[in-house]
């Protein structure tokens, strides 16, 4: 299967809610209104689907290759793990080196769980967020996954592989369960685990249960019309936990992806002006970048934008907030982009150093040209 660069879309799109919420939740202005809106927080579970289609996909076709060239599954997994830290590390460790190295008003103490990728302990553990690295706990929860998931991928038998995903979507369902009255327990790992289950059960049915997946999309479509009525229920009655919440945009991500890739592997094809969007693609790409800075942009922004913004046309006072919104947007964009081509790009051209090769004789329907996009 060629790479799915509408996958890029839905990363734009996430992404553009996630930075809209975060930024309005900040802003007095809109804070009243956004606040009512429990969407936000869990939007990065689009990203955790993604993330366990993507890499469970790139797990499974390495462990193919390792069946048919007897590599090792150490080296698999060496490289897995190289590729990733190549892809991550460069943009993030640079962000907390300057930050904690030119603002004087960070807490350093916080630094150690910042470097360890162990915010979203931390998080939970202090029950409280941060004005400046709340987002990261994402990122702690993702590289987390990155070290343990490609052990059990690897080595698991081929055929309790979707026994393994089953158990993954039943471990994070339950943990959401227990601590659905904590705000914080979503920062835990295990209570993400369906998200990820979830987008590795859409990739085993891609690469081994191709028709499995239009019974699995109409499953999952029917699933999400539940959640959605649930959900609705829940929040009208002002009792809405974070349980339908990730239940829903995960359940309806996983629809999603099956959806995406039935439709753009039809003869008949067209391309859509949202999900083949050239602007949601790129935005998608760099969507790292966005996520990485949006978070602790607004915080150093008004040393630019509050000075600037005080020679506006009068009758343009009105829309200040709106201004202001597009002006930290594009600055975003523009950061996020510079950080692509200068920072995170010349450490992904190395990823070809640690790439397997194409495999030999009868295999799935996969590319190797799709495991080393990624």
């Amino acid at each position: 299967m060629k790479y799915i660069k509408q996958f890029d879309s839905v990363r734009g799109i996430s992404v553009i809610f996630i930075v809209l919420y975060h930024w309005l939740s900040v802003w007095d202005l809109a804070k009243n209104y956004i606040d009512k809106i429990p969407t936000g927080f869990t939007l990065v579970d689009v990203f955790f689907v993604l993330s366990g289609f993507l890499i469970t996909r790139i797990l499974l076709i390495n462990r193919g290759i390792n069946e048919e060239k007897n590599i090792d599954k150490p080296l698999i997994y060496k490289n897995f793990v190289i590729r990733r830290a190549l892809r991550i590390f460069p943009a993030y460790y640079l962000v907390l080196i300057l930050l904690f190295a030119f603002d004087s008003s960070l807490d350093k103490s916080k630094l150690v769980y910042f470097a360890t990728y162990t915010s979203n302990f931390y998080f939970y553990h202090v029950q409280e967020w941060d004005p400046y690295f709340s987002h990261l706990w994402t990122l702690s929860v993702e590289e987390q996954f990155y070290l343990f998931w490609p052990i059990l991928v690897l080595y698991v038998k081929r055929k309790h592989l979707p026994h393994l995903f089953l158990i993954y979507i039943c471990i994070g369902v339950i943990s959401e369960y227990f601590l659905f009255d904590n705000e914080f327990g979503q920062c835990l790992t295990f209570t993400c685990f369906d998200s990820f289950g979830l987008g590795a059960l859409v990739a085993w049915m891609n690469l081994y249960k191709m028709e499995w997946m239009a019974p699995a999309k109409k499953f999952f479509g029917w699933l999400t019309i539940a959640h959605l009525f649930l959900f609705t229920y829940e929040y009208l009655n002002n009792s809405w936990t974070f349980i339908p919440v990730t239940s829903l945009l995960s359940v309806f991500t996983a629809w999603f992806l099956l959806y995406i890739i039935i439709l753009t592997q039809a003869p008949t094809y067209k391309p859509s002006i949202i999900w083949d969007n050239p602007v949601l693609i790129y935005i998608g790409k760099i969507s790292y970048g966005i996520y990485l800075y949006h978070f602790m942009l607004p915080n150093y922004s008004g040393y630019i934008f509050y000075p600037l913004n005080e020679y506006l046309p009068e009758a343009l006072t009105e829309y200040y907030f709106l201004i202001l919104l597009v002006e930290n947007f594009i600055l975003l964009l523009i950061i996020s982009w510079l950080s692509r081509i200068l920072v995170e790009k010349p450490f992904m051209n190395l990823k070809r150093y640690f790439t397997l090769g194409k495999p030999e004789g009868k295999t799935p329907s996969y590319s190797v040209n799709q495991v080393n996009k990624t």
